[in-house]
């Protein structure tokens, strides 16, 4: 290929590229405020044991009631929520919470804890 010939190809309309956006599902920890990718089908699995009547309902509730895994661990070992969020570091977006309301949203995250909990109790 010429210079000539690489010139006329540069000033060619650039062919546009179609990207197929998808929306990922986001996952924010109600200790810390830190997010991270996920996708439907775990979003279904976990949410099967959270409140709601319809799937989507009980999606949108999971996502408000997730607890990171790190964060998970501490609260299982009886740290308060102020001890987790210094250990871990959070976000300055995250919701106050109790430590009953934290040990009640611990019972909806990880695979130890398949109990389900009722609206009432959150």
């Amino acid at each position: 290929m010429s210079l000539d010939d690489t010139l006329n190809r540069l000033q060619q309309p650039m062919q546009k590229i179609q990207i197929n956006v998808c929306k990922t599902p986001v996952l924010t920890c109600a200790i810390t405020g830190k997010t991270r990718l996920t996708n439907k089908k775990y979003l279904e699995q976990k949410a099967a044991n959270s409140p709601g009547e319809t799937m989507q309902d009980k999606v949108e509730n999971f996502k408000k009631l997730y607890i990171c895994k790190e964060a998970a661990k501490l609260l299982r070992e009886g740290k308060s929520v102020a001890d987790v969020r210094g250990i871990l570091g959070s976000e300055n977006n995250v919701q106050e919470l109790s430590d009953e309301q934290a040990q009640l949203m611990v019972k909806l995250n990880g695979s130890r804890n398949k109990a389900k909990t009722s609206d009432s109790d959150l």
